[in-house]
């Protein structure tokens, strides 16, 4: 297809060796219908020409050679001068009109014998015609065979009794066990004529189609041609959007490389000087020289310095999952001991608002595959998101096994997540609060930090924000163990 459209030419000419194929078998397989059809119509005029000459003979010459004193022979010479029957008289005119043409042959054949002359088995041929005849569904069965290398259209039609064939059938030595009546069916009448090939007649039908064929392409190349063209440029036109396209596209990665750089370089600059500032923070606070008014002022200098510091590790660690290079230490790890190492490390922040954090129990053990550090990290930013903005007063987390998968989930009973904005909460440019409720406001990297830890291992992130808010954190059976609880 891609040939096409670069060489119109080549459309084309395959279009003109269709049109000039399809011309070619279907005056081929004229020429070949209109021979057999001929065959048919001679074999057709034989069978014909065959069974008015026996009704002349019946009715004119032999009429009645009993009653004149004659009688009937099986013989075609006979010195005892009696005439021959019709049946004898047709089948001995049939076989000399064969001999006029190579391949042509007639026949008379039956269920019933004719006496005094020996006939081979009935072919399928034969059997067909005869049992669609006495069925009385078809008066005459064609048939293209090939007989000695030879392509032949048989013919053949019904004998049918009439008076005079009964009133001589009925009698005793010709009767065969059966009482014959008009119209029965006494055999067939077969002709076979050879499939001859008309070269004159063939070879104005090749005229006739190659001349249509001729106008036809003609025709194509008018109508096709332009198409084509129209085609090539079309094309031309969508390689040159792709080329730009992906030089854009080359453009924008190299730019959000060199953005994830830039944010990877900031955060480390940053963490510098703010672990600065929380060490002295610590020791003034550790001090006893420092009154309260000093260490309350410190301790909001050392929360907003350490949450400074968590925001530049969590760029930190963006920056390495979007360039691929963010390392996971992988081993099982107790969803019991993420949850207590999770609260631990946001004992301040619990402490600072008004919720209560439990873990529900599961009465077995679960444990998941991955890097502890990341793990306890998404844990983490999952309970400050909730502490910030719920606004409720329960925190739950709870870890349980669905389907050979373990989930962990962090629950608020809070204000929940406006519906509309949950296709964008994990968005890290979108701020998701920005237009609702403000304890929503500035969700901000955290989730998308957690949504990114989450696919590097092959976890899934799921919200249900119908009764306040539940974050599920679902692994795959393969990163999931269950084992019961040991007896206390």
């Amino acid at each position: 297809m891609r040939g096409l459209q670069k060489s119109p030419q080549t459309a084309i000419f395959l279009y003109i060796f269709i049109i000039c194929a399809l011309f070619g078998v279907g005056a081929h397989n004229l020429v070949l219908s209109s021979q057999e059809k001929a065959a048919k119509d001679i074999a057709k005029a034989y069978a014909a020409s065959i069974v008015t000459l026996h009704a002349f003979y019946s009715s004119r010459i032999a009429p009645n050679p009993e009653g004149d004193g004659a009688g009937f022979t099986h013989l075609l010479n006979d010195d005892s001068g009696r005439l021959p029957f019709p049946a004898t008289f047709t089948i001995e005119f049939g076989d000399t009109l064969a001999q006029t043409q190579p391949g042509l042959f007639v026949n008379m054949f039956s269920d019933y014998p004719f006496i005094g002359r020996d006939r081979p088995p009935l072919d399928a041929f034969e059997r067909d015609a005869l049992t669609a005849f006495e069925a009385g569904a078809v008066d005459e069965h064609f048939a293209l065979q090939t007989i000695d290398g030879v392509r032949t259209a048989r013919y053949a039609a019904p004998l049918l009794m009439k008076q005079a064939c009964v009133d001589c059938h009925n009698q005793e030595r010709f009767a065969f066990d059966r009482v014959w009546k008009v119209g029965d069916v006494r055999g067939a009448r077969e002709v076979g004529v050879p499939v001859s090939f008309d070269s004159v007649a063939a070879t104005q039908i090749y005229m006739a189609a190659a001349g249509l064929c001729l106008l036809a392409a003609a025709a194509g190349i008018m109508i096709v041609r332009p198409t084509v063209l129209r085609l090539e440029r079309a094309q031309r036109r969508a390689a040159g959007l792709a080329a730009e396209t992906q030089n854009r596209n080359r453009a924008l990665a190299q730019r959000d490389i060199a953005r994830s750089r830039l944010i990877a370089d900031m955060a480390h600059e940053i963490r510098s000087p703010i672990g600065a500032v929380t060490g002295f923070a610590d020791l003034l606070l550790r001090s006893k020289s420092s009154n309260d008014d000093d260490r309350r002022y410190l301790e909001h200098l050392n929360t907003a310095a350490r949450h400074t510091l968590q925001v530049a590790d969590d760029l930190m660690n963006l920056s390495q999952i979007d360039n691929g290079r963010f390392q996971l230490d992988e081993d099982w790890i107790s969803a019991d001991v993420l949850f207590r190492d999770a609260m631990t490390l946001t004992r301040a922040e619990t402490a600072a608002s008004s919720m209560r954090v439990e873990i529900a129990p599961s009465g077995e053990t679960l444990s998941v595959f991955g890097d502890k550090t990341a793990l306890r990290r998404i844990v983490v930013n999952l309970i400050v998101n909730a502490l910030r903005h719920s606004r409720g007063r329960l925190l739950r987390l709870e870890a349980r096994c669905a389907d050979g998968a373990v989930v962990l989930s962090v629950a608020d009973d809070g204000v929940g997540i406006p519906h509309e904005k949950l296709s964008r909460v994990f968005a890290r440019d979108d701020d998701v609060g920005a237009d609702g409720p403000p304890s929503y406001a500035g969700l901000g990297i955290g989730l998308a930090l957690v949504d990114g830890l989450a696919r590097l291992h092959d976890a899934t992130v799921e919200i249900d924000a119908r009764d306040g808010a539940r974050i599920d954190l679902r692994f795959p059976p393969h990163r999931s163990r269950r084992r019961p609880q040991a007896a206390a």
